[in-house]
């Protein structure tokens, strides 16, 4: 990354620092740009920034810039993805699990609450000393995941380069090289600094007392989650336009209570021939 693509990061998420404890949440599903995220074909990055873009306000209602939530780190990112799905779906996720152990294979069910992660403090810059020498790094952005995406067969090493913001308190010189002996290390330091990337559960199978270890994709899992409400919703709109002949914004500007109800006398309507 270059120095002018560093300093820009940098300048976008200083300026949101400040906002950062008051950004306004609102519920998935409730404006016309949520139907229009295309969960299929997008890549996961972009899905995440659409949500996020449509999702979140400042005080004042004004919304954030698309190119700001790119430069955010994706510890951020997840963080505030955690606190629409809380908003807009539930406290908690529900998951399940055969176990591993030879012979076993019982299916476990264990809840994930998400309000744990959504108070997470994100420590955007990191400190390392590594062979008597001190390193800042940044965490990984959305930037860097599209040009991870975009370019996959880039070496590690120059990926973990490009977030190396100072050596011994001096930005590296152009042609400096990360150590390929720094890597192992820079990479343990970046997932315990930022632990919901990689996030690993124990757990104990009641049966056979096999702990099992499993490594969840949390944000894949949230916009799987955002995804099938999208779904849903669309679903609910061709239902409840059938019957009332309401137009597609109408619908979506209704409160989840009310399109419920709406939704509850037109099955009882065609199923039962009640009326609630």
């Amino acid at each position: 990354m270059s120095t002018e693509s560093v300093e820009s990061v940098q300048t976008i998420n200083s300026s949101i620092q400040e906002h950062d404890n008051v950004l306004l949440v609102a519920c998935f599903g409730t404006k016309t740009e949520d139907l229009l995220i295309d969960f299929e074909t997008l890549a996961q990055p972009e899905v995440v920034t659409r949500i996020l873009h449509n999702g979140l306000t400042l005080p004042d209602y004004k919304k954030l810039s698309e190119r700001e939530i790119w430069a955010w780190s994706l510890a951020k990112r997840l963080k505030y993805l955690v606190d629409i799905v809380q908003e807009s779906l539930c406290s908690s996720l529900q998951f399940t699990h055969h176990c591993c152990a030879e012979e076993c294979a019982e299916q476990l069910e264990f809840d994930l609450p998400l309000n744990e992660f959504s108070h997470l403090v994100v420590k955007e810059i990191i400190t390392l000393n590594i062979e008597g020498q001190e390193l800042q790094l940044r965490l990984p952005t959305g930037q860097d995941q599209q040009l991870w995406l975009r370019c996959p067969k880039l070496p590690v090493t120059e990926l973990i380069q490009s977030l190396v913001l100072s050596v011994d308190k001096k930005r590296p010189e152009q042609n400096w090289e990360l150590p390929e002996s720094w890597v192992t290390e820079i990479s343990a330091a970046l997932e315990i600094t930022d632990p919901l990337m990689t996030l690993s559960l124990d757990l104990l199978c009641p049966i056979c007392a096999f702990n099992n270890k499993v490594d969840l994709d949390l944000e894949t899992q949230l916009v799987e989650r955002l995804k099938l409400a999208q779904k849903t919703l669309l679903l609910d709109i061709h239902t409840i336009a059938s019957a009332y002949h309401w137009s597609e914004e109408q619908i979506v500007t209704l409160s989840p209570q009310r399109r419920q109800f709406y939704m509850k006398q037109i099955r009882a309507e065609l199923h039962e021939g009640a009326v609630i």
